[in-house]
């Protein structure tokens, strides 16, 4: 099912607290003022004609927590929006704080049952607040800089179960952040191309000039061919890596020789210069020729010296990704989140923002504590060098102001 197209008319602003919040809106001139400040620091959370001006036009009171909204209206085109503090979570379910400790559990797979009986509700108000974060765009949300756009990216399917039916989550990363996570039905081109469309499509939104140079896939020929169709020109890099298991599931018996071998293939990688690994390579071939006595093995290793070509496109661009690790390693991360739901389930669209919202929860939690500030850093606050508000939770829902559509020209 395709997100929907109604464009998002809230703004979300890191507001210092609920009570500074509710004097500025008595205070007009103040919260003008504030407005301002606010979009000369971050001007990608507001709309792209919000320099031309706005005028004050109501207020919008939430029924379920009594919670005032301040709307305003551009001069521009007359559009409206309504200001949200990122104290109050989407749809106003609770405020932001009581929910984001119990939220942050589930980057281990904290079953929703779990959270319940931590932090008390029921397990269908922390599923449905989880799964609303995915409603936002994971590119949009994720990067805020043109410098954070991802020029290098790297794709593989995530296999797993869909009420017992084999699916392939076409899963896309770049600087440490996940930027896609889609459900296919297949593993064919059709079906990948479909699914990866959904990273695409989100990219376009952001910046429609720009394109990555390079990709790396695991060399499923589907994969590269669904990425061949949605950006035309790109460079495709073959999995060093994945050559190298194909070569290690065929002698894991044979432990000596499959350290002999392990030795000689990442002597081969490691090589400073594309002349060198060509070097290499053809000396890792004389050497299986004259030791290995024929077999699987020694096929998969001329099939690895055979790949010269493909794995020396990798030279040419020094920071492409030249194995799968970079997605591998957050395909461990959605292990856990599967294996919490004990695969997907429900219905398509929900099994959709639920793989949506594990994305963001990967992007914003923080993950690594600095010892100058004591501070906690995330992949957001590594890709694009600053953060808006230090706890996690704010932070991304700071991010998702106009649901993370908001066009990058013209910014920072």
């Amino acid at each position: 099912m395709k997100p929907s197209a109604r464009p998002s008319k809230t703004i979300v602003l890191p507001f210092a607290t609920q009570e500074s919040y509710d004097t500025m809106l008595n205070d007009k001139t103040a919260f003008r003022q504030l407005l301002w400040h606010f979009f000369e620091q971050n001007p990608e959370l507001f709309p792209l004609d919000f320099q031309g001006g706005f005028h004050f036009c109501g207020m919008i009171t939430s029924k379920k927590t009594g919670l005032i909204q301040q709307k305003i209206r551009l001069k521009s085109d007359g559009t409206t929006y309504q200001i949200r503090p990122s104290f109050m979570m989407p749809y106003m379910v609770a405020k932001t704080d009581d929910v984001e400790k119990a939220l942050y559990l589930r980057q281990w797979g904290v079953p929703f049952s779990g959270l319940t009986y931590c932090f008390g509700r029921n397990d269908m108000f922390w599923y449905r607040a989880f799964v609303s974060l995915g409603r936002n765009s994971i590119v949009g949300t994720t990067l805020k800089t043109r410098q954070a756009l991802p020029e290098h990216i790297a794709v593989d399917e995530k296999h797993g179960k869909y009420f017992k039916k084999k699916v392939y989550i076409a899963t896309t990363v770049s600087n440490h952040c996940l930027l896609g996570a889609a459900m296919c039905t297949g593993a064919g081109e059709k079906e990948l191309t479909r699914g990866y469309r959904e990273f695409t499509d989100e990219l376009a939104e952001v910046a429609p000039d720009f394109t990555p140079t390079t990709v790396n896939c695991d060399g499923w020929k589907a994969t590269s061919n669904a990425m061949n169709a949605l950006f035309p020109g790109i460079m495709v890099i073959l999995c060093f890596f994945h050559s190298w298991l194909s070569i290690r599931n065929r002698c894991r018996k044979a432990k000596e020789l499959m350290s002999s071998i392990g030795k000689k293939v990442w002597h081969v990688y490691e090589a400073d210069t594309m002349a060198i690994f060509s070097q290499r390579l053809r000396r890792l071939r004389e050497w299986a020729e004259s030791e290995l006595q024929g077999g699987t093995v020694l096929d998969k290793v001329l099939k690895l010296c055979g790949k010269r070509d493909s794995f020396k496109q990798a030279y040419y661009y020094p920071k492409a990704h030249r194995t799968s690790n970079a997605v591998d390693r957050l395909m461990d991360f959605q292990d856990r989140q599967l294996h919490s739901m004990r695969g997907c389930k429900g219905l398509e669209e929900t099994t959709r923002l639920y793989l949506r919202a594990s994305c963001l929860l990967w992007n914003f939690h923080p993950y690594q504590k600095v010892p100058e500030d004591g501070k906690s850093r995330s992949a957001f606050e590594s890709c694009n060098g600053f953060q808006y508000h230090e706890n996690w939770l704010h932070n991304l829902l700071c991010a998702a102001s106009l649901k993370g559509k908001r066009p990058l020209h013209k910014i920072r």
